[in-house]
């Protein structure tokens, strides 16, 4: 039996992204929180999550099996998550996880 909570979550995170374990990943997570002093990342089981201190929803997850980060961000109207592995200079002060 699937929990309601865990439908509600997958639901909130409709977009997907692949990124390499290592160096990629590690990059990536330590721009993230940079964004923002109280951006924590913690690891649940096979995922890795990326959230706000004090708020209950994720901005991400990282699945280590599929090695796919899976987000709410549509990279058609705003920057997407590689955006701050990337480009973390130019979106560092406009990113919706860094406000």
């Amino acid at each position: 039996m699937v929990k309601l909570s865990s439908i509600l979550v997958e639901s909130m995170f409709r977009y997907n992204t692949d990124l390499a374990p290592g160096s990629e990943l590690e990059q990536f997570m330590r721009n993230y929180k940079k964004l923002h002093p109280k951006n924590r990342i913690k690891q649940q089981g096979r995922f890795i999550w990326g959230f706000r201190q004090g708020e209950k929803e994720g901005h991400w997850k990282y699945d280590t099996r599929s090695n796919l980060l899976h987000n709410d961000i549509d990279t058609r109207d705003e920057p997407g998550p590689l955006t701050i592995m990337n480009f973390f200079g130019s979106v560092k002060n406009k990113h919706r996880w860094g406000k």
